[in-house]
């Protein structure tokens, strides 16, 4: 029988909502012990998972900003490791891996790691949307059927990462 331990720190990651692969991050790790008392001194680890993120934009469910044609495999990277100051606080700069064969936007699950003196860990994660291009561009392809032998036309919309509108 496997014994589960619960978490006995808080963690808390500050990461931007919309990561690119264009330019450095600084995650910013804050950790405490739960009855309030800082936390100083223990290692550290952020890894992330990058997966597909097959609707990326709310304002735009009908639309499919991804490349049919290019597959995405899940991948995991150990982006940094650091020590707790006296404070409790480390700051991570961390480069994002570059996907230029990405189908489109991706959603990347950050876990980090702080592991105390006597080798327990505690664990928090928060996912958000990584973006390895600058502009993505959308097709509304909710249509059901087409008709063959007719020109036919597609709404087409290009956005910025952040899912603003450029055309």
């Amino acid at each position: 029988i496997e014994a589960i331990k619960p978490n006995r720190l808080k963690i808390n990651m500050n990461l931007p909502e919309v990561l690119s692969s264009e330019s450095n991050i600084k995650a910013e790790i804050d950790v405490a012990w739960l009855t309030g008392v800082v936390a100083k001194g223990l290692k550290t680890e952020l890894e992330v998972t990058l997966y597909n993120n097959d609707k990326p934009f709310k304002d735009y469910p009908k639309y499919r900003f991804s490349n049919p044609l290019l597959k995405f495999t899940e991948s995991d990277y150990t982006l940094g490791s650091g020590t707790l100051d006296s404070l409790g606080h480390t700051t991570l700069d961390v480069q994002m891996p570059e996907q230029e064969n990405a189908p489109g936007m991706l959603q990347a699950n950050f876990v980090c790691k702080v592991t105390e003196n006597g080798g327990d860990e505690s664990i928090t994660s928060r996912s958000m949307r990584f973006s390895p291009f600058s502009s993505y561009v959308g097709v509304d392809l909710s249509q059901e059927e087409y008709e063959t032998d007719k020109d036919l036309c597609f709404p087409v919309v290009t956005l910025d990462a952040e899912g603003k509108r450029l055309s």
